[in-house]
């Protein structure tokens, strides 16, 4: 046991040194490529423009830090509270829905220079786009929410094997969690968009205390079922609360429209989980293939989202 348990540590120890020693190169190669273009030249620094610039910069950054607290806090938590076994069952599923977010960051990233633009030029502009990201990012995780949500045992063998059997049921609900953060990526870009980061920053940092608070009062009892309901409710609260700053900063939108088809549409996909088996590989292409052809039967697209795709596109 003891020899395992130094194989163990050598591989966390020799994980996180890849994480800094990547880090450090694209610091190295950022610094490269920014030095010529931009550093070298600035001859001097206006005190008062620097200020500006911290001012500026300083709810970004703390986003970012409350950001990482509400992702990782329930991992430190769990593993003070119930020892690293259960942080390890936690953090299999925790990692399978972390793994998808690049989704939404990718398209948030993409949309981002339009918002900002149209926050400039057209409020209307900018609920339209707003409405329409939102559509699409509940489409897309709406579908893996429900396919992680039936296929939760398979995706833990799949991708950890049976000694992880425990995070199953962790993972049905963080999967609910996944098409919330979808649209949370696009709020809270939103909000940056239209100069609400000290908003963005102080409701961030509302949420990473929530999640401080109801993590230390769930997992005692619950273990890293309280780490996933404490995910999940933290993220709903998030939810309710950027919406409420989103319309105040942009204008209200009805949210009805915009779920009951694709709802209607991951009602077909569920049903057809619940009855087909098959190799998890053909389960997705076909529970993806049976969602598809319902939003297409239920008109969830118009000829309006086309013509956005392409501008989101040509954007990115």
């Amino acid at each position: 046991m003891p020899y395992k348990n130094d194989i163990y540590l050598k591989a966390r120890r020799a994980v996180s040194l890849t994480f800094l020693v990547a880090e450090v190169l694209v610091f190295i190669f950022t610094l490269a490529v920014c030095f010529p273009m931009f550093i070298k030249k600035v001859s001097s620094v206006e005190r008062g423009f620097v200020k500006s610039l911290i001012y500026t910069t300083v709810p970004f950054g703390l986003s970012i830090f409350f950001g990482s607290v509400y992702f990782y806090i329930n991992s430190i938590i769990l593993s003070y509270m119930k020892g690293d076994i259960e942080l390890g069952v936690y953090s299999a599923a925790y990692n399978l829905a972390l793994a998808l977010l690049f989704i939404p960051a990718m398209y948030t990233s993409a949309i981002f220079p339009l918002m900002s633009r149209y926050y400039k030029e057209s409020g209307d502009k900018l609920r339209y786009i707003y409405r329409k990201s939102f559509k699409y990012l509940y489409i897309a995780g709406l579908a893996l929410s429900i396919f992680t949500f039936f296929r939760s045992e398979s995706l833990i063998s799949v991708f950890y094997g049976s000694g992880y059997s425990g995070a199953a049921t962790a993972l049905k609900i963080i999967s609910f969690f996944i098409f919330i953060k979808f649209i949370n990526f696009l709020i809270g870009n939103l909000l940056a968009a239209a100069d609400r980061q000290n908003s963005r920053m102080a409701i961030q940092g509302l949420t990473a205390a929530f999640n401080v608070i109801l993590s230390i009062l769930l997992i005692p009892f619950l273990g890293l079922i309280g780490a996933a309901i404490s995910t999940l409710v933290t993220e709903v609260l998030l939810f309710i609360v950027y919406f409420g700053e989103a319309t105040k900063a942009v204008g209200r939108i009805a949210l009805l429209p915009l779920l009951i088809r694709p709802g209607l549409a991951g009602l077909a996909m569920a049903i057809f989980l619940n009855y087909f088996d098959s190799n998890i590989v053909i389960e997705g292409l076909a529970a993806m293939l049976v969602y598809g052809i319902a939003l297409i039967i239920l008109r969830a697209f118009s000829s309006q989202d086309k013509e956005l795709f392409i501008k989101v596109i040509r954007n990115g």
